[in-house]
């Protein structure tokens, strides 16, 4: 039997269940947003770079009160499915030519107002969308030319990762801190 929980990750990774929803569904439209503006950004011989970058699950409709909807996107921030979007989409996003990914937070409490963080605390060590970040980072040095990775801190489980775009030898930076 299909849950609410398995029609929203349908709806997310392949459509086809919600009325006008995007073909192929809304990771394929996200796809498609970043191969359009790799185009712009080719045309103008610019980096292909990410600013406040990760999943948008808001109950904007209802934002004034607690509902089911929220609880479910709260549900499906926690659920593994999300992870695995997480690494598909920054694979889809490095093999489209992406360089530098800023996430929106690194640590941010669920509510009515979005699940923006990787974490919901400082003291949390893992959730699907921080673990699949990480495991893409690990994966994936620096992929483009110019780029330069540096690791902060003595925990090498979690380090503090900058990536620096090759605009940085002009005094230019895009950074994403994670």
């Amino acid at each position: 039997p299909s849950t609410a929980l398995d029609n929203l990750f349908t709806a997310l990774t392949t459509g086809g269940n919600v009325t006008g929803g995007p073909t192929g569904g809304y990771l394929q439209q996200s796809y498609n947003w970043m191969d359009e503006n790799k185009v712009v950004a080719d045309t103008w011989g610019l980096e292909l770079i990410s600013y406040e970058g990760g999943q948008h699950l808001v109950d904007e409709e209802h934002r004034d009160s607690t509902t089911a909807v929220t609880d479910l996107y709260i549900e499906a921030n926690h659920d593994t499915r999300m992870g695995d979007i997480y690494y598909d989409y920054f694979e889809y996003w490095k093999g489209a030519g992406g360089h530098s990914f800023t996430h929106f937070t690194d640590t941010g409490f669920d509510s009515k107002y979005g699940m923006w963080g990787l974490l919901e605390s400082v003291m949390d060590t893992t959730s699907p969308k921080y673990d699949n970040y990480q495991a893409f980072l690990d994966d994936n040095t620096c992929w483009w030319a110019g780029c330069i990775m540096v690791i902060d801190g003595a925990d090498t489980t979690a380090p503090t990762i900058t990536d620096v775009s090759s605009s940085a030898a002009n005094g230019s930076y895009n950074a994403g801190d994670i």
